[in-house]
């Protein structure tokens, strides 16, 4: 245990999937019965703040319990890879209640649904591993206020790390994009053809202490777990084997950044990363906090 335990403080990625284990500690008992137009009894009733998943640097509850219960399911391919390594996930969790649509088109932030709620201990970056299946809206929210993120997709990838402030280096030069809301339409996430369907990862920044919501309001958000790093530069993919023996590999991140990708920075991510914020309380605040902060030694009103 020493040994791990050791290991564990210099690792600078963490895997929080759904083992075998942390399964069969979730869903005890027998399936929930009081369920809201379903004839099967899959379904498992969690409490608010269940731990679904956890490392050592982040822990993963369900923000509100669903009286419809949580029910078993998985990714559409289980074969992710992180940094060359298995995710080593069995299976995922879905809730049965959709997030609200007014987290996507208002940003106002929701009171029920199927949520995944993360708090780290520490500075650095999230992957969530989920499952898309059709035209959804997805939310990540910072201390309720909602933040950019990149979505890449085993069909297609979507950067949405140009919303909300971010600065994108197109072929005219540098463009500033500072829509209202965060996501305005499912087609800006998967395709309207239907693209993107399948294993998908949510990557975004975080800070030590503040709680992280995730969500999609089109649909009850199925996830198998995520991926803690410091550095933000973990590469995933997904490696499928053959019939003649050779491995097909689809690379949804490399070294952080969906493939192919150029010259996008966050402008959030990227002040943060170099500069600590304080309130006046002497606590660590993000560039969502308003009022007045200390930068550097020196006092300033963030707006």
């Amino acid at each position: 245990m020493a040994l791990v335990a050791a290991m564990s403080v210099n690792a600078q990625v963490e895997i929080g999937a759904m083992t075998q284990e942390r399964a069969d500690a979730i869903f005890v008992g027998e399936p929930n019965t009081a369920q809201k137009d379903k004839t099967d009894l899959t379904n498992w009733k969690l409490d608010a703040g269940t731990v679904l998943f956890q490392t050592e640097s982040v822990i993963c509850t369900n923000l509100y319990s669903d009286d419809y219960g949580y029910a078993k399911t998985g990714l559409s391919k289980n074969n992710v890879k992180v940094n060359g390594e298995d995710f080593g996930s069995v299976t995922g969790i879905q809730g049965s209640v959709n997030g609200p649509g007014t987290a996507a088109s208002t940003g106002e932030f929701p009171t029920q649904g199927c949520i995944y709620h993360f708090v780290p201990s520490k500075d650095g970056y999230l992957y969530v591993m989920h499952k898309a299946s059709a035209n959804k809206n997805y939310v990540v929210f910072e201390e309720k206020t909602r933040i950019p993120f990149i979505f890449s997709a085993e069909g297609g990838a979507f950067d949405l790390s140009a919303i909300d402030g971010a600065t994108v280096t197109d072929g005219e030069g540098i463009t500033t994009i500072s829509p209202d809301y965060a996501i305005g339409k499912a087609q800006e996430i998967i395709g309207e053809d239907g693209k993107g369907a399948g294993t998908c990862v949510i990557k975004f920044q975080v800070f030590e202490g503040l709680a992280y919501d995730v969500l999609a309001t089109g649909s009850k958000m199925t996830t198998a777990g995520f991926i803690f790093d410091t550095d933000g530069k973990s590469t995933i993919t997904l490696e499928t084997a053959n019939e003649d023996g050779s491995v097909a590999v689809t690379t949804l991140l490399e070294n952080g950044q969906i493939p192919g990708a150029t010259g996008i920075v966050t402008v959030k991510g990227a002040k943060a990363e170099n500069t600590v914020i304080y309130n006046l309380a002497g606590q660590k605040v993000n560039n969502n906090y308003k009022g007045v902060v200390i930068v550097n030694g020196q006092k300033k009103i963030q707006k």
